[in-house]
């Protein structure tokens, strides 16, 4: 069998968010293991091990927004987005810790996203990987 790893994107850009929305990156480009939830957004470690987690967030020009990689309810590592005249991407990774049943989602800040603010899906994506298992 493969390591769990999964990449997702968006097929539709996403407007109107929310305070503390969970990003559904619904078109997943690999899904090995099974454990990222198109549906969801949610994934779910099957896996006792150390992950590498990634996004990218961009939105269209004039409005910003801050969401955060989520392990268990819990924001572990920040995205930023957001510039007045462009199209602006934001990027992170974080390498963490997750046991079996663990999960890790993509969400709006509850505060900090402005109003009429789009996520331009094409260019979004949520992705991880099993980098070692551990005991």
């Amino acid at each position: 069998a493969y390591p769990t790893a999964f990449s997702a994107s968006m097929t539709q850009s996403v407007s109107n968010i929310q305070h503390n929305q969970v990003l559904v990156f619904d078109n997943a480009l690999i899904n090995n293991g099974g454990a990222y939830n198109t549906k969801s957004g949610i994934f779910t470690s099957n896996t006792k091990g150390v992950y590498v987690l990634f996004s990218t967030i961009t939105t269209d020009p004039g409005k910003s927004l801050e969401a955060f990689i989520y392990r268990n309810g819990i924001g572990v590592c920040r995205v930023y987005s957001g510039d007045s005249t462009m199209y602006s991407a934001g990027s992170n990774m974080v390498i963490l810790p997750l046991d079996v049943g663990d999960n890790v989602m993509m969400k709006i800040h509850e505060d900090f996203h402005e109003t009429g603010v789009t996520i331009d899906g094409a260019f979004s994506s949520f992705s991880g990987y099993l980098l070692y298992e551990t005991d």
